[in-house]
């Protein structure tokens, strides 16, 4: 699979989440690869979603109705 359009979706209440957000969108601009934060569009390659298990089961079922994979990075507060 070749990545060319990616979705970051971030946790809503959280300043650091969205930085990190922020950073990792810059990283994939700066390979090529085009990014959206906090958005679904079916067309993406793939979603990275960054905050805890709230926000991945939501944006996950959201994913999988469109077919679209997800990669989950755990910065929320629990983390089963």
């Amino acid at each position: 699979m070749h990545i060319r359009y990616a979705g970051i979706i971030t946790r809503k209440d959280s300043p650091e989440v969205l930085r990190v957000g922020r950073e990792l969108a810059d990283w994939y601009r700066k390979h090529s690869i085009k990014a959206e934060l906090d958005r679904i569009d079916p067309a993406m390659d793939m979603l990275t979603i960054l905050g805890g298990d709230g926000t991945l089961l939501h944006v996950a079922d959201q994913a999988a109705r469109h077919g679209i994979p997800v990669v989950g990075i755990n910065l929320g507060n629990l983390g089963f």
